[in-house]
């Protein structure tokens, strides 16, 4: 095995624990992230890490959103940019592979009380998926044993990653809704890897919440 950043051989111990797990150590020592997780206080909305525990300026201006919250796990600082890149754009999927035990136990932290719940991956569109093969929002979903609603489609756009912050925030919603599939019958949380402007979410939730869903809410890898 090889580290995903520098090539260099990974030794690894053989044990009779390690020889029937998942192997998830993709990076060596000096190459491995330092993710910094949410802590302290945040906009009780969005989830971004601020001096005070009460709503941002961002979210306030917002007339009455679909999306009830978001809860996030990570800070999106350089190290999980780095490993985003990795993932996303090099074509890497397994290199979140290693987030599976904190992004599970963060999701149960935030959302213990809300019962009945269903995962909604964020999509992309099919152009993206020839393009990259996976879904990223797919594979955290996966990560979490809850059941997961696969009814939500996307039209091709732009990457958002190529849009400054008003340009994403002006960007035209881009989703709907498979009408063969039958909708969740309780609330969803949709998943997703960054919250940034949350334009993408909001547009989903609204998507949703004019099919009739009425408890929606947001989970993503960081804010």
């Amino acid at each position: 095995m090889r580290c995903l950043l520098c090539f260099k051989s990974i030794e690894q111990a053989v044990s009779w624990h390690t020889l029937f797990q998942p192997v998830t150590a993709q990076y060596c020592a000096a190459c491995r992230p330092h993710l910094t997780k949410i802590t302290g206080a945040y906009c009780k909305r969005c989830h971004r890490p601020q001096a005070k525990t009460k709503t941002c300026s961002d979210c306030a201006k917002r007339n009455q959103p679909a999306l009830l919250y978001n809860r996030s796990v990570y800070c999106y600082d350089a190290a999980m940019k780095d490993m985003l890149i990795i993932c996303k754009y090099r074509h890497h999927y397994h290199a979140l592979s290693s987030l599976t035990k904190p992004v599970r136990q963060a999701f149960f932290n935030q959302f213990k009380t809300v019962k009945h719940l269903t995962l909604i991956p964020i999509p992309v569109s099919d152009e993206r998926m020839e393009e990259r093969l996976f879904n990223q929002a797919t594979i955290i979903s996966a990560m979490i044993p809850r059941p997961v609603f696969f009814g939500l489609k996307r039209h091709h756009q732009e990457k958002q990653a190529k849009k400054n912050r008003k340009q994403r925030l002006q960007t035209p919603n881009p989703f709907y809704l498979d009408p063969h599939l039958p909708l969740p019958t309780g609330p969803v949380v949709l998943i997703d890897d960054v919250y940034t402007t949350g334009t993408t979410l909001h547009h989903a939730a609204n998507v949703l919440a004019e099919a009739g869903i009425e408890a929606i809410y947001s989970f993503t890898l960081a804010r």
